[in-house]
């Protein structure tokens, strides 16, 4: 049985799912129904996520934040069997990835 460590930046990523409504009033810019939000395991923590598929045993560390994206990333390692650690830092947000996907296109903010 093999065992795998990595240390890394925990990232998570949120994809927002929206559909293109019309043009605003105020400025001809587009305005978007956000339809669905997906979670996902970004950085180091979709290395593990990856590896999680070809090998069993799989340990994480990493410095982390119990903020809301915080919360959502160690549910999101649980969830895949992910074994994990963390330090924590109150002073850094969780680090995100922000995807909008209008219409099939993907725009990253």
């Amino acid at each position: 049985m093999s065992n795998i460590l990595v240390i890394g930046d925990a990232m998570l990523d949120i994809n927002y799912i929206a559909k293109s409504e019309k043009i605003a009033n105020e400025y001809p810019i587009p305005v978007h129904l956000i339809q669905k939000i997906n979670f996902c395991l970004g950085g180091a923590s979709n290395l593990a996520y990856n590896l999680s598929k070809i090998v069993s045993n799989i340990n994480f560390i990493y410095v982390g934040n119990n903020d809301n994206s915080g919360e959502n990333l160690k549910s999101l390692l649980i969830s895949n069997n992910i074994n994990f650690k963390y330090i924590l830092d109150r002073t850094r947000p969780t680090t995100t990835k922000n995807r909008i996907f209008i219409d099939k296109d993907i725009k990253e903010y």
